[in-house]
């Protein structure tokens, strides 16, 4: 019988070996070079930042609602009541008062009569919730604008990071908003959330929160 030669046989081994590493080479380039490939995005960076910027901008609002009746247009503050409030009628009913409680509210109550009848007026409980300032997203904006990184210092966030507001129907607000270009190449995550905001007189408005990192 005809054996095979040693060189032969080897020149078949290195012959496969060499296909599977060309086959091999091939699936590894295609798969960095796949633009479809999937790829996962960490947000816990965004997270973190979403919430140091929001809890620099918020504070805790008390809420009390007054109903006067048919008779008066007054109410009473308790003496456990007290502390810096702004009152604001409700636009639907003239009899509807809100009197918002925080330190950075300019006071204003314009029916609050301390000899007002008890029988004149109803009450709701406290009502907290936490709101973003107006003038507090004003203040950040500045010095976001003036020295960015020795605000991003100031905050303890050390990742890129820009915010905006705007309106519901998508507008953007100028003056509680911040741009800054990314690197290039580099992946932006962005994130975006209802929000109240209340200003130094008591207005309330509803926007959406931007906040992107890079």
């Amino acid at each position: 019988m005809k054996k095979i030669s040693h060189t032969k046989a080897q020149g078949h081994v290195e012959m496969m070996i060499s296909f599977v590493l060309f086959i091999t080479s091939i699936i590894f380039i295609f798969y960095l070079l796949n633009p479809i490939a999937e790829k996962k995005t960490d947000y816990s960076s965004l997270t973190n930042i979403e919430r140091i910027v929001g809890e620099n901008i918020s504070f805790s609002v008390t809420k009390l609602t007054f109903v006067s009746n048919s008779t008066g247009n007054c109410y009473k503050i308790g003496e456990e009541d007290t502390g810096v409030y702004v009152e604001k009628t409700d636009s639907s009913n003239p009899r509807v008062y809100y009197l918002y409680f925080a330190d950075f509210l300019i006071p204003n109550a314009n029916h609050n009569n301390p000899e007002c009848p008890e029988k004149n007026y109803t009450y709701s409980s406290q009502f907290q919730e936490n709101m973003i300032v107006n003038e507090s997203v004003v203040y950040l904006k500045k010095a976001y604008e003036n020295d960015y990184y020795e605000l991003k210092e100031s905050l303890g966030i050390n990742e890129e990071f820009s915010f905006d507001f705007s309106t519901l129907e998508g507008t953007i607000i100028p003056e509680l908003s911040v741009e800054k270009e990314s690197f290039s190449g580099v992946e932006r995550v962005a994130k975006q959330v209802p929000v109240r905001i209340i200003d130094k007189n008591g207005n309330i408005n509803e926007f959406i929160m931007g906040i992107s990192s890079w």
